[in-house]
């Protein structure tokens, strides 16, 4: 039987891998906002 203790263990586990998730979804995003932004920004000047 799985203790209380393993519970949280495992509760734990899952939250910071959700959160190294998220932050990597989130890192993701900017990088593609900076990537475009820069994209566009030499579209502009080219023309």
């Amino acid at each position: 039987m799985a203790t209380d203790k393993d519970y949280n263990y495992l509760a734990d586990k899952a939250y910071s891998f959700d959160v190294a998730r998220e932050k990597k979804k989130v890192e993701y995003l900017l990088k593609m906002d900076k990537f475009l932004k820069m994209k566009i920004y030499l579209k502009n000047t080219k023309s």
